[in-house]
C-alpha cells in the first residue's frame, strides 16, 4: 500500500512539472492496396552560394528551387543580394546578383525578413532597419533581369495595418503582396500602398498562394464550440474571406501549401495531407513516421507525373546549413521477404521528440518490427482519447502504450503484461544496475506492469528555519504549523483545493488500501486535512502572482517542487536564503517524496506482437538515450547513466557555464552544478519510495463531497462518511 500515491488530474501533474469496443484478436483481411506503403527517397541538394553568406529559400516546385543568398561583410551589413534559381531534373543553374541600395540614413544595418517573386519573375524583398535611434520596414523590388526598380518604405503601412511583425507573406495574380500576423491578414500593393485588412477570431497559422495565383488563409474556427481548422479564399475585390468547403476538426496545428490549382497540401507534426478547395475533401497521404522521417517541416510540396510526391525540407541538424532535402515519396510493393511486423504503439496524448527520434531509429535499423505510433489525442480529440484508446486496448488493436500517467484500473483488470518475465530474462537488464527503490516502486503487488526508462520526483521544499531540518513530517506536523501562522499565505499558490490535493495526492496510502480495495476516511487525520484546507481561501487572484517573489519576501515558508534536473534545487536554496530543506509531502506512512514516471510504457495483454513491443521499449534504455545535457529531463533509472548524465553536466561544456533562470521581474543567476548538488539530489532519489498513480474518479469523488463542507453547508462528520461510502463502492465496482 505504501507505495501508491494518487494523483488529482492531468492539470495538476503539469503544474507539479504540462464507439463500441472490438472483440478478438483477429486481424483484417489484407487488401491488394496493403501490399504497397509510401517509401521515401532522399537527395540532398546545396544550395550553391558564391561567397561568405547566407542562403534563405523562397519556394519550389518540380522544376526548380528558388533562393535568395545573402553576402555579409565583417560588420554583418549587407553587402549584396543574389537571386537563384537551381534545377531540379537537370544542371542548369541560374543566378542574378541584385543591386543592393547605397547606405543613407536610416539604413545602416537592415536585415532580411520575407522573400518573394511573382509569375513574372518580379522580386520583392522585406527589409528591417534599424539604427540607434530608430528603425523601419521597407520593400526593396527587381525586375525579372535582377534590375533594381525602387525601395519603398512600409513603416506607416505597416502601422496603419497593426502589422507589428510580419510573420507570412505572399504574392497573389496581380501583384499584390499580402501578409499576416497574429490573427491580421493585410494586404500591400506594387506602390507599398495598405490594401485590405481583415482580423479573424484565432491565430493565422498559414498563409498561401495557390498555382493559380489565387490566397487563401488558414486558421481556427471556434464559432461551433469544437475547434475546426478551415480555409478561406481572400478575396482582393471583396476585401473579405471567402468560405470554402474545407472544415477539418483537428487538435494540433496545421501547415499548409499549395498543390495545384485545385488542390492544397497541409501537414501536422504527424501526417501530410491533400485537400481539395472545391470539395473540400481531404486525403491523409502518409505519416511521416510511415516514412521514417522525423522534424519534417516541408517549404513546399507537389505531386509528380508518374503519381509519386516530392517535398522540399530545410533540415537545420545538417551539418551544411546551406543543403536542403528533396524527398520523394511513393507507393511501393512490399513483398514477403522486406515485409516488417507492424507494432501499433498507442499514446493518449503527445509524443516527443525524444521518442520519436526513437522510433524512427528503431524502424530504420530493426528488420523484423516496424513500430506505427497511434496518437488517440491527435485523432480523436482530448474529450474521446482515453475513452478510445481503452476501447482498442481491450479489442487487442493496439501492442503496447504509453499513457502518460499510469492507471491502477487498466493494470487490475489485467490489461496490460506483466514485464517481470521479459526483465529477468533479458541480459540487458539487471536490478542491480538500477535504482531498485525506484524500480520497486513501480511495481503493483509484486507485478511490473509498466517500465519507464526516466523519472522525476515531486516533493515539498522549505524554510528550515520555520519548517525543521527533519527529513519527514506527518500530517500533525503540517496542521500545527498552519495553526502556528493561520494568518499567513504559508504555502505557494495554497487554496481549499489545492491543500486538499496536496496531501490527499501524497498521503493516499493513509487512506485507502488497494491490496484489499478498501478504504478509511473516517479517521482523524483525514478530518484534520479537511479542517485545515478550510482555512484558506478559495481563490487566489494569480495577477501578477509571483511564487519566487513569495517566497523571497518571506511571505511563504514552504512549496512544492519537480525535481528534474539538477538546477531546480539550487533555484529554491536561492530563494530560501539557503535555509532551503526538502522535507518531502507530508504523510503518515513512509517517506514524502514520490516518484512521477516521465513514461509510462507497458504492453497489452492481446497483443499479437508482444515481443517486438518489448524489442522497441528496451531500446529506449540505450545510453544514447539520454543527450548529455545540463536539463535533463528526469534522471535515468539505470544508475551508470545517471552518472554518466550527472558527471557530463558537472564536467563538459554542454552542462557548463552561469545561466540565468527568470519568473517574471525576478532572475536568479545559476553557476553549473557542482558534486555537492549531485549528492544532494541522489540522496533524496534513494529515499523515494512511493509512485504518483492517476485515479481520476476516486478524486472526483471526494471533492464533490468536501465542495458542500467548504461552502458551510455540510457537517466535518457528514463529510466524511459520505466520502467513506461512495469511496467503499467506487472501489468494489472496481475490483
Amino acid at each position: 500500500m505504501k507505495n501508491f500515491k494518487r494523483l488529482l488530474f492531468t492539470g495538476l501533474v503539469a503544474a507539479l512539472v504540462i464507439s463500441t469496443v472490438g472483440c478478438g484478436n483477429k486481424k483484417p483481411v489484407e487488401t491488394e492496396e496493403d501490399k504497397y506503403e509510401y517509401i521515401a527517397k532522399t537527395n540532398l541538394i546545396t544550395l550553391e552560394s558564391s561567397k561568405d553568406s547566407r542562403v534563405d529559400l523562397m519556394d519550389a516546385d518540380k522544376d526548380f528551387v528558388r533562393y535568395l543568398e545573402y553576402v555579409w561583410d565583417d560588420n554583418f551589413n549587407i553587402t549584396g543580394i543574389v537571386y537563384h534559381e537551381k534545377s531540379l531534373i537537370s544542371d542548369e543553374h541560374k543566378q542574378k546578383e541584385l543591386k543592393v541600395p547605397s547606405s543613407d540614413e536610416g539604413r545602416e544595418g537592415f536585415y532580411p525578413d520575407r522573400g518573394v517573386v511573382d509569375k513574372d519573375g518580379n522580386i520583392r524583398i522585406i527589409f528591417n532597419c534599424y539604427t540607434e535611434d530608430s528603425e523601419k520596414t521597407v520593400m526593396d523590388s527587381y525586375d525579372k533581369d535582377g534590375n533594381f526598380v525602387d525601395s519603398i518604405d512600409l513603416t506607416e503601412t505597416k502601422a496603419s495595418l497593426d502589422l507589428q511583425y510580419i510573420s507570412r507573406i505572399v504574392v497573389d495574380k496581380d501583384g499584390n503582396i499580402f501578409c499576416s500576423f497574429d490573427n491580421t491578414i493585410a494586404s500591400i500593393d506594387a506602390n507599398g500602398k495598405p490594401g485590405m485588412k481583415i482580423t479573424v477570431d484565432g491565430w493565422v497559422e498559414s498563409l498561401v498562394a495557390g498555382k493559380d495565383g489565387e490566397v487563401y488563409a488558414s486558421f481556427y474556427d471556434y464559432a461551433s464550440g469544437d475547434p475546426k481548422v478551415v480555409v478561406k479564399k481572400v478575396d482582393m475585390a471583396s476585401k473579405s474571406l471567402v468560405d470554402t468547403k474545407i472544415s477539418i476538426m483537428s487538435s494540433s496545428s496545421r501547415s499548409w501549401l499549395a498543390c495545384d490549382e485545385s488542390h492544397l497540401f497541409s501537414y501536422t507534426e504527424l501526417n501530410c495531407h491533400v485537400a481539395d478547395i472545391n470539395s473540400g475533401e481531404e486525403e491523409t497521404l502518409w505519416s511521416w513516421m510511415d516514412i521514417d522521417y522525423l522534424n519534417a517541416y516541408p517549404e513546399a510540396i507537389w505531386k509528380n507525373d508518374d503519381g509519386s510526391y516530392c517535398f522540399v525540407n530545410r533540415n537545420y541538424e545538417l551539418e551544411n546549413i546551406n543543403q536542403i532535402e528533396v524527398v520523394t515519396v511513393k507507393k511501393e510493393l512490399v513483398t514477403a521477404e522486406n515485409r516488417k511486423e507492424k507494432i501499433v504503439f498507442g499514446v493518449r496524448s503527445y509524443l516527443d521528440s525524444n521518442v520519436m527520434n526513437a522510433i524512427s531509429k528503431f524502424n530504420k535499423t530493426n528488420g523484423k518490427y516496424k513500430i506505427v505510433p497511434k496518437l488517440y489525442y491527435e485523432e480523436f480529440g482530448y474529450e474521446n482519447a482515453d475513452a478510445m484508446l481503452k476501447a482498442d486496448i481491450a479489442a487487442g488493436k493496439v501492442d503496447f502504450v504509453n499513457l502518460d500517467q499510469y492507471d491502477s484500473n487498466l493494470a487490475n483488470k489485467k490489461s496490460f503484461e506483466d514485464l517481470t518475465p521479459y526483465f529477468d530474462k533479458d541480459p540487458d537488464f539487471k536490478k542491480e544496475d538500477m535504482f531498485e527503490n525506484i524500480l520497486e516502486a513501480s511495481k503493483v503487488d509484486g507485478k511490473m506492469y509498466f517500465i519507464s526508462p526516466a523519472f522525476s520526483i515531486t516533493t515539498m521544499i522549505g524554510n528550515a528555519d520555520i519548517i525543521g531540518s527533519g527529513e519527514t513530517w506527518t500530517i500533525d506536523d503540517f496542521v500545527k504549523l498552519r495553526e502556528k501562522y493561520p494568518d499567513s499565505e504559508f504555502m505557494t499558490y495554497a487554496t481549499k483545493s489545492s491543500i486538499l490535493s496536496y496531501l490527499l495526492i501524497y498521503g493516499t496510502g493513509d487512506f485507502v488500501d488497494l491490496k484489499t480495495n478498501t478504504c478509511d476516511f473516517n479517521n482523524d487525520s483525514f478530518k484534520k486535512i479537511l479542517e485545515m484546507a478550510n482555512t484558506f481561501p478559495e481563490e487566489i487572484d494569480y495577477n501578477d502572482y509571483n511564487d519566487w517573489d513569495l517566497i523571497d519576501k518571506g511571505n511563504v515558508f514552504v512549496t512544492m517542487i519537480y525535481l528534474s534536473d539538477l538546477d531546480s534545487i539550487t533555484i529554491y536554496d536561492k530563494l530560501f536564503k539557503d535555509k532551503a530543506n526538502i522535507i518531502g509531502f507530508p504523510t503518515n506512512t513512509g517517506c514524502g517524496h514520490s516518484i512521477a514516471f516521465n513514461n509510462y510504457y507497458s504492453i497489452c495483454s492481446k497483443s499479437n506482437n508482444k515481443e517486438g513491443a518489448w524489442e522497441f521499449i528496451k531500446s529506449l534504455f540505450s545510453d544514447d538515450q539520454f543527450e548529455n545535457l545540463r536539463y535533463a529531463n528526469g534522471f535515468p533509472i539505470k544508475k551508470k547513466q545517471f552518472e554518466m548524465v550527472m558527471n557530463n553536466i558537472i564536467n563538459s561544456e554542454g552542462g557548463g557555464g552561469a545561466v540565468s533562470m527568470g519568473n517574471g521581474s525576478m532572475t536568479i543567476e545559476l553557476s553549473t552544478p557542482d558534486k555537492a548538488a549531485v549528492d544532494r539530489v541522489r540522496k533524496i532519489i534513494e529515499k523515494a519510495n512511493s509512485m504518483v498513480v492517476y485515479d481520476e474518479k476516486l478524486f472526483e469523488i471526494v471533492f464533490e463531497e468536501a465542495e458542500p463542507y467548504f461552502k458551510g453547508s455540510k457537517s466535518l462528520d457528514d463529510t466524511c462518511d459520505s466520502i467513506q461510502k461512495r469511496i467503499n463502492l467506487y472501489l468494489s465496482e472496481t475490483k
